[in-house]
């Protein structure tokens, strides 16, 4: 999933270019290559709950998936915009950069890091719905006794 993280914030801060290129403002460019890259990074973060169902060997519950997809999507819906709220836009990097402090030590969080928080949200989602989910119905084939 590194990769996908990695490659999500490039294509970003490529799309911002080429829109600069083609006459946009900072900040047009920005909010629209975000408008842009959103849907894919939507579709990474529901990723999660189908390759941990084709790789994990213990048994699936619809819960698990359900809550993981969930989970990472609303990570994603409440993030940008908290982020643009509270952030302020950084025109030398191109996107929203969120500054505060925690215990007096300051923290930066940028709209990119997303994928970071939502990742960790899908599992949390995935192994909460197989504890508490329930086995989903066996089918026993017409005409076979056990």
């Amino acid at each position: 999933m590194i990769p996908t993280v990695i490659n999500n914030s490039i294509l970003i801060v490529y799309q911002a270019l080429h829109y600069l290129r083609d006459g946009m403002t900072t900040h047009d460019a920005v909010r629209e290559s975000v408008r842009v890259r959103v849907r894919p990074i939507l579709m990474s973060t529901t990723m999660v709950p189908i390759l941990l169902a084709l790789f994990t060997k213990s048994p699936k519950k619809p819960l698990a998936g359900l809550l993981s997809a969930s989970f990472g999507f609303a990570g994603v819906v409440i993030f940008y915009p908290v982020v643009q709220y509270y952030g302020v836009h950084n025109a030398q990097f191109g996107t929203y950069i969120w500054d505060f402090e925690i215990s007096g030590n300051p923290v930066s969080i940028w709209q990119e890091y997303c994928i970071f928080f939502t990742m960790p949200l899908s599992l949390i989602g995935y192994f909460l719905g197989n504890a508490v989910g329930r086995k989903p119905p066996r089918i026993q084939p017409v005409g076979v006794d056990e």
